[in-house]
């Protein structure tokens, strides 16, 4: 379904139905994934009541978005978070998307998986570098009733700081995990191992808002942290400047509350959809580099 933008290519959308048709899964497209006029996508009232049709049929047993872009956030005061709770089903995506996880999370209490989305996932040319990849561990993690374990490294990833940690997953899009953190729609877990990454952003735009979040409160409760792809720069050399100055200053905006962190992890908009499942307990060794998911997505 398309919960923010509707389909904006018909070769990648149908490239990612067949994908879906392989893996053995019976693929239905809801009413609103197509523009309706000019480049208009549906209404916010529109997308709500479908996206509450879903959870409410019991033949339908994962929703998967079909891309981000904008227009999640309208959804967050129309939707019925109880018939939600007593109807849990697979919800599955990333980017604008953040917004429904920590709705989700925080009101129905329902574990959704922050990764792979039709477009830009299962839609992707085979030959993408990440696309066995993210087919394999979605696979893993929404296909088995077993903890799916540590999640492999497709890129090197980085100790930014040592230590050991245990919490409950929470995180997103850097823009939108901050503009809920400590708000209504945050999730109140009492540890919690923050994911985040970030497109576009300068590192003293990212280092402004989380001292903000810090004098806010947010650090209190943070386990670890990690850290995704920070698409910016076009050129390898601005982009690593771009990693390590927001490194350097993320290390000492939480230099006092000393929690682990790795870097340079396998999820963006890179193309990469490591799977991170909202709200479910994981576990993390920064040194050794070991990210773990402790708990089931699906029973």
């Amino acid at each position: 379904m398309a919960p923010a933008l509707p389909i904006y290519d018909e070769e990648t959308y149908s490239r990612g139905i067949g994908v879906l048709d392989q893996m053995g899964f019976r693929v239905e497209a809801g009413p609103n994934v197509r523009v309706r006029s000019g480049n208009e996508r549906a209404s916010a009232d529109e997308r709500a009541a479908e996206l509450m049709d879903m959870f409410r049929r019991s033949d339908i047993k994962g929703i998967l978005c079909l891309t981000g872009g904008g227009g999640s956030a309208d959804l967050l005061p129309l939707l019925d978070y109880d018939t939600i709770r007593t109807h849990p089903t697979l919800f599955v995506g990333q980017s604008d998307i953040t917004h429904l996880h920590m709705a989700m999370v925080s009101r129905a209490g329902l574990i959704t998986l922050h990764g792979m989305e039709l477009m830009g996932g299962f839609g992707a040319e085979e030959a993408h570098p990440a696309f066995r990849y993210n087919v394999d561990l979605f696979r893993g993690c929404c296909m088995s009733p077993e903890p799916l374990g540590t999640l492999p490294q497709r890129t090197p990833w980085e100790c930014w700081r040592p230590g050991k940690a245990q919490g409950n997953l929470v995180g997103g899009f850097f823009a939108f995990v901050a503009e809920h953190a400590m708000r209504q729609y945050w999730p109140s877990f009492e540890r919690i191992i923050l994911f985040w990454e970030a497109v576009a952003l300068e590192a003293g735009q990212i280092a402004e808002r989380f001292r903000t979040l810090e004098q806010e409160g947010l650090f209190n409760n943070v386990a670890g942290m990690v850290v995704g792809k920070l698409v910016g720069p076009p050129t390898e050399r601005e982009s690593k400047a771009l990693k390590a100055d927001i490194r350097s200053q993320l290390l000492q905006i939480t230099k006092s509350y000393g929690f682990p962190i790795i870097g340079n992890t396998d999820f963006g908009h890179d193309g990469s959809f490591m799977p991170l499942p909202e709200g479910l307990l994981a576990s993390l060794d920064a040194e050794a580099l070991d990210l773990r998911l402790l708990e089931a997505m699906v029973n």
